[in-house]
C-alpha cells in the first residue's frame, strides 16, 4: 500500500510541475505581444521551458528547426505572429454534421 501512495504523490509532483512549466511557456505569449510583434511579426514562433526557442518564415521550417533542437514536439507552443487577430464568426442557426 505504502508504494501505491508514494506512486500517487510522485505522479501528482509530476503533474503539478507539468502545469507550472506550462503556464509559464504560455506567458511568452500572452505577456510580451508587443515585443513578439517587434521581433517576429508574420513569422511562425516556437515556445519551450518559459522562452522563444525558434523561429521561422513557415510552420515547416519551424517544425524542423523544432526538432534539431531536439525539443519535444508535445510540450512546445507554436503560433504565428501577427498584429491582425483572425475572428471566427460562428452560425448558431446551423447544424455541423
Amino acid at each position: 500500500m505504502d508504494a501505491a501512495v508514494d506512486a500517487l504523490v510522485s505522479a501528482s509532483g509530476k503533474v503539478a510541475s507539468g502545469l507550472s512549466e506550462f503556464r509559464r511557456t504560455a506567458g511568452v505569449f500572452s505577456s510580451r505581444s508587443e515585443d513578439l510583434l517587434r521581433k517576429y511579426e508574420k513569422r511562425w514562433v516556437a515556445a519551450f521551458a518559459g522562452k522563444v526557442q525558434a523561429d521561422a518564415a513557415t510552420l515547416k521550417g519551424l517544425l524542423a528547426k523544432v526538432d534539431r533542437l531536439g525539443l519535444p514536439r508535445g510540450a512546445v507552443m507554436v503560433r504565428f505572429i501577427e498584429r491582425e487577430t483572425q475572428k471566427l464568426i460562428l452560425d448558431a442557426d446551423r447544424t455541423v454534421r
